[in-house]
């Protein structure tokens, strides 16, 4: 369906001076004006933090920060991706000959969208794409899942193919795993399919499936922590570490129970141990008997497997790269301790939302997935932990880092009540937070991505 940028946007008038600007440098940069706009958002999540890789609901809501493109079909058979920031290099190629460069950055997101459209979806059009992002970037609001949502939008309607959301969220969400980043599937599902007023509870096994959740009415307020947070570049130490190591409590799980798999096919993720072994109530009773740590040679020797096969399937990404130096000492019995106590949280706020309950349960719920992440997933840092504890001193009902940690956004819910405005003048007067790129910004649960004319 298209629509008008009155349509998406809450307050359309702010954003004439930036669509008239992509619309400029379209016209300069391709001799004529542009057929029609799409836009992908960012993202928060409200809870359920790296859990959607191990095969577990998350719940985000879209935030209206987004990627824009200005879209026009090329006579030159080529695809061309340019920016309103000139010093951003392009991105083009034939159409029918679309690759994914190999340097990290924008061409490369880029890459990775149009070519996963084209093998996934066999979609493929010469088209000119002129971009814009208002997303911080390296901030844990997902502005590279809305690049490439925004990139396979375009992609598709130039081409006038209908692609149902869910399975252009699915494309999208392998199309990303083409970087080599062994990520879950939250950010380009809520990015396409986020509503206003609702959380996107997103379910990924055994397909995926959104259900549109009412949230509290109460504020929800974004603080920067200052540290960028760059999943894809910091992968083999971090993001992909976890995903490592979650993949492998996942096979201890199912070796102790007689039920680990052949090494074929999809690795195991802690929620298909969950369910060949009993119900996630029970799991944290199955965790404690797992080793604090292991190294990889003994993680082979005790599943009765070599470490080429065991690296092979396990512990690589969708482009067959190892997940982690085979030197590695894995952490085992906190990560999965994480994953299963935020599926439960998961479980239970939205329970919470359906029966209306107000910001102190939920807000308790978020304070507690913060704890995990610090402790036993420590994915956070000293300055998220401090805004998450300057926040609720100054009367937020709770708070958490939101993205994958290591830097980027906290979240606070601040009670009914409690107006931002009265919660930032005493936060700002009472305590000095870390420095941040950005403001603090109030968000409302927006609308997902859109064809604009």
């Amino acid at each position: 369906m298209t629509q008008t940028i009155a349509d998406v946007y809450e307050n359309p008038l702010e954003q004439t001076d930036r669509y008239r600007q992509i619309v400029r440098r379209f016209r300069q940069r391709f001799g004529e004006p542009p057929a029609f706009f799409v836009r992908a958002p960012g993202r928060v999540n409200v809870i359920g933090e790296h859990v959607d890789y191990a095969g577990y609901p998350v719940l985000p809501f879209a935030i209206p920060p987004d990627f824009v493109y200005a879209v026009g079909r090329s006579g030159s058979g080529t695809v061309t991706v340019a920016h309103v920031d000139e010093t951003i290099p392009e991105y083009s190629c034939p159409a029918d000959d679309m690759v994914i460069p190999p340097a990290h950055g924008f061409a490369r997101y880029v890459g990775a969208a149009l070519v996963g459209v084209r093998d996934l979806l066999s979609v493929s059009s010469a088209v000119n794409l002129m971009g814009h992002g208002s997303i911080p970037m390296g901030s844990g609001l997902s502005s590279s899942s809305a690049l490439v949502c925004a990139s396979a939008l375009a992609m598709v309607t130039a081409a006038n193919v209908d692609v149902p959301r869910e399975e252009l969220a699915s494309t999208c969400i392998k199309a990303e795993l083409l970087i080599g980043l062994a990520s879950g599937g939250m950010d380009q599902t809520v990015s396409l399919l986020g509503k206003v007023g609702c959380g996107a509870h997103i379910q990924f096994l055994p397909t995926l499936a959104v259900e549109h959740v009412k949230l509290t009415s109460a504020p929800f307020v974004l603080f920067d922590s200052g540290v960028v947070s760059e999943k894809a570049v910091t992968a083999a130490d971090c993001y992909n570490m976890r995903v490592a190591e979650t993949r492998a409590a996942a096979a201890l799980l199912l070796h102790a129970a007689g039920r680990l798999p052949a090494p074929v096919g999809p690795p195991p993720v802690l929620r298909t141990a969950q369910d060949a072994i009993g119900p996630l109530s029970a799991m944290l009773q199955h965790v404690a008997a797992l080793p604090e740590t292991i190294a990889i040679p003994q993680l082979a020797a005790d599943l009765g497997l070599t470490v080429d096969v065991l690296t092979g399937w396990l512990l690589s990404n969708s482009v067959d790269e190892p997940l982690v130096d085979p030197d590695t000492v894995l952490v085992i019995r906190r990560r999965a301790r994480h994953v299963y106590s935020e599926a439960l949280r998961t479980e239970r706020f939205v329970a919470a939302c359906r029966a209306g309950a107000g910001a102190g349960e939920l807000g308790r719920l978020m304070t507690e997935s913060h704890e995990s992440c610090r402790a036993d997933y420590q994915c956070s840092c000293r300055e998220l932990d401090e805004i998450v504890l300057a926040a609720i001193a100054y009367g937020a009902a709770g708070a958490r880092l939101t993205g994958a940690g290591w830097g980027g956004h906290c979240i606070a819910l601040l009670p009914e009540g409690l107006s931002p405005e009265t919660f930032l003048k005493n936060l700002a007067e009472g305590t000095t937070l870390p420095v941040g790129r950005h403001p603090p910004m109030v968000v409302k649960p927006s609308t997902g991505a859109a064809v604009m004319v």
